[in-house]
């Protein structure tokens, strides 16, 4: 669900005129960080 909620706050950026890049890239490591967690 965390993911869900996450995509949804990348997604709104982008839509409010954020860069693609930075967004792509915090998205990438939430998800990175998230799937360590879930290894523990």
């Amino acid at each position: 669900m965390d993911l869900v909620d996450k995509l949804g706050e990348f997604s709104f950026r982008l839509v409010q005129g954020a860069n693609e890049r930075i967004q792509l890239e915090a998205m990438l490591a939430h998800f990175s960080l998230v799937g360590q967690q879930n290894k523990s």
